[in-house]
Parts: C-alpha cells; sequence; structure tokens
C-alpha cells in the first residue's frame, strides 16, 4: 500500500479570501466583510484551511456588497471573523502506472480535504516502483488544472522541495503549519540557494560539459546554449576543425570586450578575413533572443559546419516552486539550515537562530583544514577536492614557454620576428 500525500497549502496560496462579519449558524446566507470578486459558481471554503470543521460550499448569488448566498446550508456554524476563501477546485484526480514505460490510468477523483493540512488517498496495490501523478478539478467549471509533477511510491526524493519542507517542519515542530506557511518556506529555500550562487559561481555540481554548436559561414555571433540548464558562468570554448582532412581540437583564448573588438576592427568583414581557423572568442550580454547571451569569435568562420564550438558553462540553480522539484546542492540540509534559521529568528529563538545560521555559513572565524566544516565552508572544500586527473596540472596556467601557449590557443605561425612587430 502507498499513501499519496497532496499539500493543500498549494491551494491556498492563490485563493482570495474574506471574513464573517457575523457568526454563522442556519441558513444559506453569509454576512461577509465584502463581497468583492466573489460571483455565481464560485467554490467557497468557509473555515481556516487545514483546520477541523473547514467545509466546501458554492456561491449561488452575490445580492449586496457584504452577503452571500450560499446553494445550500453549512453543516457547522462559524463564529464571526471566520475566514471564507474562493477556492479553484474542488476535487482532485490521482493517476498513477506500475512502471516507468506503462500508460497512467485514473486511480480516483476524490474530494479535497479542505479540514486537514493534506488531501490524502491510499493505493492498496501501490508499491514504491508505482508512478504517480495529480490534477485538480473543478466541478462546476468542468476544468483541470495542470499535472503535478511524477512522483514515486518510494516518496520525495532527499534534494527535493517536498522532502526538505517535511524536514523543517519537523526540526522546528511545524508539522501543522501554524508557525510558516509552504510557501515562506520555498522562498527560504530559494533564497539560500540564491547566496550560495553569490558566494561562487562555478561550483562543480553546476557544471555541464560541451554543448555543441556548429559554425555558420559568414557568422561572427553565436548564442550560448539554453535547455540544459540556464547558464551562469561560461568556463572554456573548445573548437573542432574538421574540413574532411585534418581533425583537430583545441582551445580558444578568450579576450575582454576591449580586446576582442580591436582583433574584429576592420568591418569590411570580406572573405579575406575570415579564416575556418577560429582563434578568439568573446561574451556578449543576454537580450530578447538569447536569455543566455552570446559569444563572438574571431577570425569569423569561413565556411558552414567546417567547424564545432563545445561550450562548458556552469548552470544557473533553478528555483524551486513545485515540492518534486529537486536542488543541484549536493548537501540539501544546508538549505534546510538556512530556512530552519529563518523560522527561528520569526519565533524570537536567537539562540537555535544563530547555531542554525553557523551551519549554513559555515563556523564562525577562520577555517583551518576540514575540522567542523559545514555550509558554504563544506562547499568550498569539496570544490576545491573535486575530480581532477591526478597527473594533470590544476591550472592551465601551470607550464611554462611560449611554445605551450602557441599549443594550446592554436597560434600556428609565431616567431620572433613576429613577436618582435606585434608586442615589442
Amino acid at each position: 500500500m502507498r499513501k499519496v500525500l497532496i499539500s493543500n497549502s498549494i491551494l491556498q496560496d492563490d485563493t482570495y479570501k474574506t471574513n464573517l462579519s457575523a457568526a454563522y449558524s442556519s441558513g444559506t446566507s453569509l454576512s461577509v466583510l465584502s463581497s468583492t470578486t466573489f460571483a455565481a459558481n464560485d467554490e467557497l471554503v468557509v473555515g481556516q484551511i487545514g483546520e477541523e470543521l473547514a467545509e466546501l460550499k458554492k456561491c449561488t448569488a452575490v445580492p449586496t456588497d457584504t452577503t452571500i448566498t450560499l446553494a445550500s446550508a453549512l453543516k457547522f456554524s462559524h463564529s464571526k471573523d471566520t475566514p471564507v476563501y474562493k477556492v479553484a477546485w474542488d476535487m482532485v484526480e490521482i493517476e498513477g502506472k506500475a512502471t516507468a514505460g506503462g500508460a497512467f490510468a485514473t486511480l480516483t477523483q476524490s474530494a479535497i480535504q479542505w479540514d486537514k493540512k493534506d488531501t490524502i488517498y491510499y493505493h492498496s496495490a501501490g508499491t514504491s516502483d508505482w508512478y504517480y501523478r495529480y490534477k485538480f478539478y473543478n466541478s462546476v467549471t468542468l476544468t483541470y488544472s495542470e499535472y503535478s509533477p511524477t512522483i514515486t511510491g518510494a516518496g520525495y526524493t532527499r534534494p527535493s522541495l517536498g522532502f526538505m519542507i517535511t524536514e523543517i517542519r519537523k526540526i522546528v515542530q511545524d508539522v501543522d503549519r501554524k508557525i510558516v506557511t509552504d510557501t515562506e518556506i520555498m522562498r527560504f529555500i530559494n533564497a539560500a540557494q540564491d547566496i550560495i550562487s553569490g558566494v561562487r559561481s562555478d561550483w562543480w555540481f553546476l557544471k555541464t560539459e560541451d554543448s555543441a554548436i556548429t559554425t555558420t559561414g559568414g557568422t561572427r555571433k553565436y548564442a550560448l546554449p539554453t535547455g540544459v540548464g540556464n547558464l551562469g558562468t561560461v568556463e572554456s570554448i573548445r573548437y573542432n576543425y574538421d574540413d574532411g582532412t585534418s581533425d583537430e581540437i583545441y582551445h580558444l583564448k578568450y579576450l575582454n570586450v576591449p580586446a576582442f573588438d580591436y582583433e574584429v576592427r576592420n568591418n569590411l568583414n570580406t572573405t579575406d578575413q575570415q579564416d575556418d581557423h577560429v582563434e578568439y572568442y568573446t561574451l556578449r550580454q543576454v537580450d530578447s533572443n538569447s536569455a543566455s547571451g552570446y559569444f563572438e569569435v574571431a577570425p569569423t568562420p569561413l565556411t558552414t559546419a567546417r567547424g564545432t564550438f563545445y561550450i562548458r558553462y556552469f548552470k544557473e540553480m533553478t528555483d524551486l516552486d513545485d515540492v518534486a522539484d529537486e536542488t543541484s546542492v549536493p548537501i540539501p540540509q544546508i538549505l534546510e539550515n538556512y530556512a530552519i534559521a529563518q523560522v527561528y529568528k520569526i519565533l524570537g529563538k536567537e539562540d537555535l537562530a544563530t547555531y542554525y545560521d553557523n551551519l549554513f555559513w559555515g563556523p564562525p572565524g577562520e577555517v583551518k583544514g576540514r575540522v567542523r566544516l559545514s555550509g558554504i565552508s563544506l562547499l568550498e572544500q569539496l570544490n576545491k577536492n573535486q575530480k581532477r586527473p591526478s597527473g594533470q596540472p590544476r591550472s592551465l596556467w601551470e607550464f611554462s614557454g611560449q611554445n605551450a601557449i602557441d599549443e594550446m590557443f592554436n597560434n600556428r605561425v609565431i616567431d620572433r620576428d613576429d613577436l618582435h612587430e606585434n608586442y615589442w
């Protein structure tokens, strides 16, 4: 048996709310502070979502600015100031499949359990190998929401937003969501990711290898890759020259914008300034046509598909806005520690807040070696020790001699006269 759990808090975040201006005991009329935005056929939840006595009812009319008419009487009495929510959905349809390659089939379409924090469905035939997804349904308008991400019967994975929210709530003892909402915790976790990205953009776990782009004859400017992950920082660009006879690959040399602009200062751009042996590149800003920006090369490629650029870059971390979304940070509890610290600050528990802040940032003061490393200090240490060939220099710059530079960046013909003419 598997338990499929759907957080009702995600439904509350996008609702409009008013409050009862007078206590309700019977009948089909609600007195509210304001009926603005409410209309006939709207679905209403009277009572605090996730708490006992919350109940759903359809609105049939809005006779005045402070009165709402219901389709039938409510089951329970409700005191003055009780919240009244307008909700988009009243049902949830859960689908499942036994194998990854199978087809989803509807398991149940049931009412959302508004009087609980979560809508729960028990699938008697379910195992950890099953796959589940769900969508919400409005039985009045007969419309569906988009599907949720697919979740396995094993539950949320360790790096997932849903798992982290659950862990955070256990630590701060807020399983019933009385202190902070899921949305607030989500914001804290994304803020922690932003801080980690701000500390450095070249974390090893964000590295993406060799996205290939072929040359177009007469074209100097190319859009940087998208789709694999939003591009953050380019590490290097390699170039594969292949004319059918020669097939070689080498690193292009990066030039800052002023140096590159000087290199391509001739605006005539005739075939005399074009060459399939590209040597340099620079980076250009994003615009409406490329969210990742561009790279420009010199010389301008002469022949289409004669060469291929291989981009190595560090992607940006993706915002986590769904419980199935997974963080790229390999130690998710670092993000949890930041969120826990923020919750304790809300509660005024400064000692606990400081403790979890230190777990996120790493121990205060100078860090020596690996003693008690945590948080960003631990990531820094891991970054230094990432997989590099043991017999290879840690830096491209740890070699000497002009020949090594020539070979690395494909400066094919260079002698003392050239150096004297161009540099000395």
